[in-house]
């Protein structure tokens, strides 16, 4: 009988999976919050104009001192070099471009992360980037445009904050990219999404109920994840006029539906797959057209996943069953962290163990609808050994737990739900678990 399985995480992998909602994209960055994206466009809009009253001495600190860089030409060096630190930048946009925007840190061992805002001629924000993120982007318009890049906290800044600004084209078919082509809008038309484990898929809407579709194959044996995070829209988001209703994955016929996330907030759709051949979908939001409506949604597969070894219902109902099934996850690696993913039906039941070396806290997260599943009204509980109830929180609201156990010992994350959705198939939950360095 196997007697446990083993998973190391590293920090942002486990991130990844506990928050749900970014896609390990560039560096590392996830997605500002709504406040520091308004104090970001804040500081743009007062920044209009004259340079700045006190500038800081690197000759490009107001949209007045803007530096000229050229679209795919070479990319330019920065720094942040105080805090509140902003540097400009121009270039020359045509519209109906696809644009990459990036602000990468030189050196990723520092604790900052370079903001991208776009804005157009007159100096108003149309878009911005993720924190340490590539923004990418649709122009509607061609002319000039500006980009600003400043930290995501403007209470630091350092001479060693260095950073490289490029502004290239996205062009389909290179570099994982993935240019939507009409029609692509059924089973019949899908455009492939290539081979490679990364793929950033663009795409306009080209009527109030268009939807495109795209066709992949998971070619590694077993099960492994296949994520979809859409980039929010709007002038703190990607830049685009409209959103999207719905991001969803069906088998190769299109007639059941795996896993779907709806529209309204930037969510990660990761779902477990086992290897054979799927479609996404991608569906405009029900809102008038606007003059720019686009979508970017970041793809990425092939990750393993580690499954409960649970094979029918009932196999790990219990404390008991969990512990003679073998149902525990090992910790280890500098960062205690580790993921499982667990399926529900019915009124099944799902304990795993895990080890806690000491009276240590413990940050743990389970996430099922949030990421796409068709489970609804799942639960998830911190137990200890003799299955009281430690913590615990319920989707959809459900957060990270964060509890310091009272000794060293075995604990258990206990996972239920009330029912399934009857148009999503899907039946995972999957659970993250780390005891944070602090």
């Amino acid at each position: 009988m196997r007697t446990g399985y083993r998973v190391i995480l590293a920090a942002a992998a486990l991130a990844l999976a506990l928050a749900a909602c970014g896609d390990g994209d560039d560096d590392g960055g996830g997605s500002a919050d709504a406040s520091g994206a308004d104090a970001i466009a804040a500081e743009v809009d007062a920044a209009a104009g004259a340079p700045d009253a006190t500038p800081i001495d690197d000759d490009n600190d107001s949209f007045a001192e803007a530096i000229a860089v050229a679209v795919d030409g070479a990319s330019i060096s920065g720094t942040l070099d105080q805090p509140g630190d902003s540097d400009y930048f121009m270039f020359e946009g045509t519209a109906g471009s696809w644009l990459a925007i990036r602000a990468r840190r030189d050196d990723f061992e520092l604790a900052f992360l370079p903001v991208a805002t776009l804005t157009d001629a007159s100096q108003t924000q149309v878009a911005q980037g993720a924190q340490g993120a590539t923004l990418r982007t649709h122009l509607a318009a061609s002319g000039t445009y500006y980009v600003v890049v400043r930290d995501a906290s403007p209470t630091v800044g350092d001479p060693r904050f260095t950073y490289t600004l490029s502004v290239t084209h996205l062009v389909d078919g290179v570099q994982g990219v993935v240019v939507d082509q009409e029609p692509g809008d059924d089973v019949a038309s899908a455009r492939p999404l290539g081979g490679g484990s990364r793929t950033d898929v663009e795409g306009m809407y080209e009527h109030a109920a268009d939807r495109d579709v795209y066709a992949f194959t998971l070619d590694e044996p077993g099960v492994t994840s296949f994520s979809a995070t859409p980039t929010l829209p709007g002038p703190t988001g990607n830049g685009s006029t409209s959103d999207y209703a719905h991001l969803w994955i069906t088998d190769a016929t299109g007639a059941t539906i795996l896993a779907r996330v709806d529209g309204g907030d930037q969510v990660l759709l990761r779902a477990p797959l086992p290897q054979a051949s799927y479609l996404l979908w991608v569906e405009k939001a029900a809102t008038a057209a606007g003059a720019n409506d686009f979508y970017d949604v970041r793809a990425r597969r092939g990750f393993p996943e580690v499954l409960e070894l649970e094979t029918a219902p009932g196999g790990n109902d219990s404390i008991a069953l969990a512990e003679s099934s073998g149902e525990i996850i090992v910790l280890e690696g500098e960062v205690l962290s580790a993921s499982v993913v667990s399926y529900l039906s019915g009124s099944d039941v799902d304990y795993v163990g895990f080890d806690v070396p000491g009276s240590l806290f413990v940050e743990a997260q389970c996430v099922a609808r949030g990421s796409g599943s068709g489970l609804v009204g799942m639960t998830y509980e911190l137990r200890s050994a003799t299955d009281e109830v430690l913590a615990s929180a319920v989707e959809p609201g459900g957060g990270l737990l964060t509890v310091k156990m009272p000794e060293a010992g075995r604990y258990y994350f206990r996972v239920t739900a009330t029912g399934q959705d009857p148009a999503v198939a899907g039946n995972w939950v999957r659970c993250s678990i780390a005891i944070p360095v602090f």
